[in-house]
């Protein structure tokens, strides 16, 4: 999967659960805070990556995610 796709599909779940259009959301923000994101969305965001792309994201990884691009990274080291 190219960086971009994977890109794209958090910034369109992430935008789902804020409910803004997918333009809006950055990257490199801040998750929580920056957008109107509940710790429940993000947690529901990340049962929708694990089962999209059939991988398990560890507490201690969940943990050290402050942004999408942040949590792009664990995804890829999982999925290559």
């Amino acid at each position: 999967m190219k960086d971009i796709e994977l890109g794209d599909y958090i910034k369109t779940k992430c935008a789902e659960y804020c409910e803004i259009p997918a333009d809006q959301i950055a990257l490199d923000a801040k998750i929580m805070g920056t957008y109107d994101l509940t710790s429940l969305d993000f947690l529901s965001l990340l049962s929708d990556v694990e089962e999209e792309y059939n991988i398990e994201i560890q507490d201690e990884e969940i943990l050290e995610v402050e942004s999408l691009a942040d949590l792009i990274t664990i995804i890829e080291g999982k999925i290559k």
